[in-house]
């Protein structure tokens, strides 16, 4: 079976073609944009970004533990898993922009990217904050303040 018969069209015509071209554009957008919702956003930044404020709430509460080293060892695991998972994405969103005819579409892909990557730079800055933070806390204008 031809990709076209399967999909539903008989002859090759140059209009088919485009129908074709079009919904393999859409398919790979899909993919991409599903692999990229549910393997890194949902799966390990909102993950690893709950890991590190408890890590901290923990440091802050009853100093470094064992148990809250075992946590850094943990958001160490969930960080490299995010950075492989992240680069397996963006190796593959060079199949979308093969596939984009549409420069919007384009930009969409880089910009997401784009936030995915400023996402695990404030993680990499919430995890120096540990060290180097009193309260061991960050928040958007600096080292977070817990009065406790």
């Amino acid at each position: 079976f031809e990709t076209a018969a399967i999909i539903g069209f008989k002859e090759q015509a140059p209009e088919d073609a485009a129908k074709l071209a079009t919904y393999a554009e859409a398919a790979a957008l899909q993919t991409f944009f599903g692999q990229f919702v549910a393997r890194i956003v949902l799966e390990n930044i909102f993950q690893l970004h709950l890991q590190i404020s408890v890590l901290g709430l923990s440091v802050a509460l009853a100093g470094w533990t064992f148990q809250a080293k075992t946590m850094l060892f943990s958001i160490a695991l969930s960080g490299t898993t995010l950075l492989l998972k992240l680069l397996q994405t963006m190796q593959h969103s060079g199949n979308v922009f093969a596939r984009a005819k549409d420069e919007g579409v384009t930009m969409m892909v880089v910009n997401i990217l784009l936030v995915a990557c400023v996402m695990v730079i404030y993680a990499g800055a919430k995890v120096t904050a540990l060290f180097y933070c009193p309260d061991h806390m960050l928040n958007l204008t600096g080292c977070a303040e817990l009065n406790l």
